[in-house]
């Protein structure tokens, strides 16, 4: 008869690095896509007096502005995707849910109906992003 012994050591803090290496990647890539998601679903209209119907994504006008102002960034455990307010000002968020964006020195005072982006971009990328996770964390 022959025996034999198998013994196996693990080290904690070498998975816990391994586990925080990969959350930061699969955040990046789950960003980038839902931010793709997003960028993709608005379309482009010449016309500045074009408006999309209400429930849809809004259009976008002149250089991309609005397309182009979707980006996303990663924190400690999440990624955070939308219309940044540097380049836009607050109209993502009027066209999200609605509302009314105050008067400027060039434009009126003027009431949007909600035009969802990032809403449905998000439902739409829901069933990719957890495949982002497969074989994500190695030794």
């Amino acid at each position: 008869m022959v025996g034999f012994k198998v013994t196996q050591k693990m080290n904690p803090e070498k998975v816990l690095r391994a586990k925080a290496r990969a959350q930061r990647q699969v955040l990046y890539q789950q960003g980038g896509y839902v931010r793709a998601v997003a960028r993709r679903s608005i379309k482009f209209r010449a016309d500045l007096d074009a408006k999309s119907p209400p429930g849809s994504p809004p259009y976008t006008h002149r250089e991309h502005t609005l397309r182009n102002a979707i980006m996303f960034a990663v924190e400690r455990v999440s990624a955070v995707v939308g219309g940044t307010r540097s380049r836009i000002g607050r109209i993502a968020h009027t066209h999200e849910f609605g509302g009314v964006e105050p008067a400027t020195r060039k434009k009126p005072r003027r009431r949007y109906p909600p035009r969802p982006i990032m809403g449905p971009a998000l439902i739409k990328s829901q069933p990719r992003l957890n495949e982002f996770w497969r074989n994500a964390i190695k030794a």
